[in-house]
């Protein structure tokens, strides 16, 4: 607590609590619209309204409870808005918990508003209650989540970690292949729901999802675990390929897991052996020695490959794929290239161009039209993996430095 009242007495917010902040706040704004169907006329705004209850905790789907599932979501779903806030406006003031309550109270009335103007959505005031209420538990929670993090951050073992040259791009790469394993991230903790996915995966285990999705785990998962591997041996652990199997391999798993509380994902054995043997193979390149310009270039045959299998199969392709694939291209291109607008604009063209005849040959070999969405979105998610490699690793240095500013403070 000594850092809390540190922090407070110089008046200095928490390094990297604004970014939980602003992720926290798109994740509800996509949570809560998406998919947005606006209505068509005016009689479904007012369809919406009569159909509020008075007694907030009944749904108006059922005019039954709000089921305790639904509750808990809608308490959860603020409390990363809380925490974030709380540590962004000032670590450990006390009239932050106030700002934060009515900063989130305002922002679940609006989208709760927007939701009557939608034909997808229903508009309840528990939301509303239920929203401002994690919020404030999440930012009451602030002071003790700082404390244990800074602990945590001060050990000698997470320091010799954390302040690796690689750790930021293993940590991107995990961050895409939980990305690819969760999108569209349409959480549910219903026990029933995972109950009726879980008695029709035993029905057919495999879950084979087409020609086209395996391969692509299988490169994504080789690309972590490369990765990982090397920032493991920067860290000095002994045998880095075997480090990254058990942790990536771990990872992989719990992401097949997880799609049992995701409504529109549904886990496979052909999913998980995809992703296994990525991690083996990625975890045998890195027990090979290679240097850091060979890793670079086994990445980037590995990320071509898969952009050329979705060429391949671009009539079964969804943007998603071609997004995550794309900035995990453009981060491997932007590797060890000084941050900057020449820099995304360098990986754009070369994306672009390179994707470009792809989908051309695509378009020739299959007589169907040029697929210039596709193009579009690989090359902006290439691009965007550019900027998180480069300007994102050098913001993460910044706040590195503001942690260990605040160090001498919590002793």
């Amino acid at each position: 607590m000594r850092l809390v009242k540190a922090a407070r007495d110089q008046r200095t917010r928490v390094p990297g609590a604004r970014v939980v902040w602003v992720l926290a706040t798109a994740f509800i704004v996509y949570g809560t619209m998406l998919p947005f169907e606006p209505a068509a006329d005016g009689s479904v705004v007012w369809a919406n309204l009569s159909r509020i209850p008075l007694n907030p905790f009944i749904s108006p789907d059922t005019g039954d409870w709000i089921a305790l599932p639904d509750l808990l979501q809608n308490l959860l779903l603020f409390l990363p808005f809380g925490l974030g806030a709380a540590l962004s406006l000032q670590a450990g003031e006390r009239t932050s918990t106030g700002r934060v309550v009515g900063l989130a109270l305002a922002l679940s009335a609006t989208l709760e508003a927007l939701q009557l103007f939608t034909t997808s959505r229903v508009s309840t005031p528990a939301d509303v209650l239920l929203n401002t209420a994690g919020a404030w538990v999440g930012a009451l929670a602030a002071p003790a989540v700082l404390a244990v993090g800074m602990r945590v951050l001060q050990a000698p073992r997470t320091t010799r970690w954390v302040r690796q040259p690689a750790a930021w791009p293993a940590c991107l790469a995990v961050v895409l292949l939980a990305a690819a394993a969760l999108l569209p991230l349409d959480v549910t903790i219903d026990p029933w729901f995972v109950g009726w996915k879980a008695r029709l995966w035993w029905m057919a285990p495999w879950q084979l999802a087409g020609v086209r999705s395996e391969p692509l785990a299988l490169v994504r998962a080789a690309i972590s675990a490369l990765l990982w591997a090397r920032w493991a041996g920067q860290a000095g652990e002994p045998r880095p390929g075997l480090h990254a199997v058990l942790v990536i391999g771990c990872l992989v798993l719990a992401l097949e897991l997880a799609q049992f509380g995701i409504e529109s994902r549904m886990p496979g054995v052909g999913g998980l052996v995809a992703g296994w043997l990525g991690v083996v193979a990625g975890a045998g390149l890195a027990e090979s020695r290679l240097s850091s310009v060979a890793w670079r270039r086994v990445g980037l045959v590995c990320a071509w490959a898969a952009m050329a299998w979705l060429a391949s199969t671009a009539a079964q392709c969804d943007l998603r794929e071609w997004t995550l694939t794309g900035a995990v291209l453009g981060g491997l291109l932007a590797a060890d290239r000084r941050p900057g607008w020449q820099t995304l604009g360098l990986v754009a063209v070369a994306c672009g161009g390179m994707l470009g005849v792809l989908l051309l040959w695509q378009a020739s070999r299959a007589a169907v039209p040029f697929d210039g969405l596709s193009l579009l979105v690989g090359t902006l998610g290439a691009a965007a993996g550019a900027w998180a490699l480069t300007i994102g690793r050098q913001r993460a240095q910044r706040v590195d430095g503001c942690w260990t500013s605040l160090e001498p403070m919590a002793r």
